[in-house]
């Protein structure tokens, strides 16, 4: 069965479920999830990917394993779809981090979700 949904006016529409076919930067997630980074484990540089499925104001942070802040990757208003940032494995003053287990946290209005990655030099 297809599904269906409906629209402002109680009108039938369809629902797309899943990735839709087409261009990549132009796919409107369903939900909003930070995703995996890669490589995984990393060395010197890591990529984390995330989706929005709206407009939001987030931040993406990495911490150490003694929940220390090593860095504010990003923060800043995002519109809705996959997003990548890039981590050099460094820390706000520019200097590298050691080898070591490492958290990255996406934090939106109404989502906070922390995945762990690990850094091998």
């Amino acid at each position: 069965a297809d599904p269906r949904g409906r629209d402002g006016d109680n009108e039938p529409v369809d629902v797309a479920v899943g990735l839709v076919s087409g261009a990549p930067e132009k796919v409107i997630p369903v939900v909003s999830a930070l995703r995996g980074n890669y490589p995984n484990p990393f060395n010197p540089s890591t990529t984390i990917a995330f989706d929005l499925a709206r407009e939001t104001d987030m931040r993406l942070s990495i911490y150490g394993i003694d929940g220390r802040l090593v860095r504010e990757l990003v923060r800043g208003h995002y519109p809705a779809g996959r997003h990548e940032e890039v981590w050099d494995g460094r820390d706000a003053h520019g200097r590298g981090v050691a080898s070591g287990t490492y958290f990255y946290v996406m934090q939106t209005e109404d989502l906070r979700q922390t995945r762990r990655m690990l850094l091998v030099k």
